[in-house]
């Protein structure tokens, strides 16, 4: 066993004698390309991460003038488009109702009362006295009922 141990020692010993040959300069060499490509990836995420807050802060559109868009669309019927300038005027300004009032009401129109009543739910989640979204929820339960009925 104590030659099993002895003999375990020497290889060792010169398996660490047996590392690569050259000199500490060029193992040093070796290992700054995986340095610097950390470097580098670290680098971009942050000028990425850098860019996309600086393009959150700058608006595309005034709140108000993508509402106007939006009801502009309605009016002449494109109700798609009209739907994406709400969305983007809900991004633009998440914590007002308008935006989801609007698009609870091109559902009302085309007659689609049980996706209604879940935009009013959400406009009403945001501001729980709008009287426009409390009346278009009560519109689309009372049309929702005569549906049932006829």
């Amino acid at each position: 066993m104590k030659a099993l141990i002895t003999w375990l020692s020497i290889a060792t010993l010169l398996c660490a004698c047996a590392a690569p040959q050259g000199d500490a300069g060029s193992q040093r060499t070796a290992r700054t390309p995986k340095v610097s490509r950390n470097a580098k990836v670290r680098a971009e995420m942050q000028a990425r991460a850098t860019q996309e807050s600086q393009q959150a802060a700058r608006p595309t559109a005034n709140f108000g003038e993508l509402l106007r868009e939006g009801d502009r669309l309605r009016d002449s019927g494109d109700t798609a488009r009209a739907a994406w300038s709400y969305l983007k005027a809900m991004r633009a300004s998440p914590d007002r109702s308008g935006p989801r009032e609007r698009i609870a009401y091109l559902h009302l129109e085309k007659g689609d009362n049980d996706r209604a009543e879940v935009a009013f739910d959400d406009a009403l989640r945001k501001n729980a006295g709008s009287v426009p979204a409390l009346v278009g929820r009560g519109l689309a339960l009372i049309s929702r009922g005569a549906g049932k009925s006829g």
